[in-house]
């Protein structure tokens, strides 16, 4: 079962994972999965779908799960698995993907003061060539962009044409290009992000100062 940033802290707004939650997955193992963190609230719509969380948040979302579930590593759960596929209760594994710098300069502070095991799944191309990845690209571009119209022009697709004078605006265009971008080939994407950068007039690989939560 994998359970996601966002259900994990509306359960603990709510008043934690309760117990017939936890009787229902006792057998099973939980993976819950984070990409990046952030310490500053970021001015347009720079993280507007709360992909990097609040680190105030993510403590309490692991003192939460130190609380009610048995943590383990994906290594050892993988041996349990393995090995008769009995797990404890409440088993529960921590997983970030990416690789951006919060997950070290944030998260894993916090990770060694409670004495929580997590993975990180690296995009190698990111982390080692330092190739900004794509939906950052265009959420930064959107998001500084003065231009009042972008155009998407998509493979395969017709072109689609998305207003982005307000705040609201650059969400819904944002949100929708990444669903129909989703679904096309890397070359493909790669290419149709640089031109919806050259139309906005920003490219996160050429700015002076890159938000730091899109750093690697």
């Amino acid at each position: 079962m994998v359970l996601s940033r966002s259900e994990l802290a509306r359960s603990v707004a709510a008043g934690g994972l309760g117990p017939t939650f936890r009787f229902l997955n006792r057998r099973r193992i939980a993976v819950c999965v984070y990409h990046g963190f952030t310490d500053r609230d970021h001015g347009g719509i720079v993280n507007y779908h709360g992909k990097s969380l609040p680190i105030g948040v993510f403590e309490t979302q692991l003192l939460h799960m130190k609380k009610h579930f048995s943590i383990c590593s994906l290594d050892e759960a993988l041996a349990m698995i393995a090995a008769d596929g009995r797990v404890p209760p409440n088993s529960l594994v921590v997983t970030i993907d990416d690789g951006y710098r919060s997950n070290y300069e944030l998260a894993y502070p916090l990770l060694r003061r409670y004495q929580i095991p997590a993975t990180i799944f690296v995009a190698t191309s990111f982390v080692e060539d330092g190739r900004f990845l794509w939906f950052d690209r265009l959420e930064f571009a959107i998001s500084a962009t003065q231009v009042k119209t972008l155009t998407l022009r998509a493979q395969d697709t017709e072109e689609v044409t998305f207003v982005v004078n307000t705040l609201e605006e650059r969400r819904r265009a944002c949100h929708s290009m990444k669903g129909i971008l989703k679904k096309m080939p890397p070359a493909a994407i790669e290419e149709s992000v640089g031109d919806i950068e050259a139309q906005a007039g920003h490219c996160l690989a050429q700015d002076r100062s890159p938000p730091e939560l899109f750093q690697p």
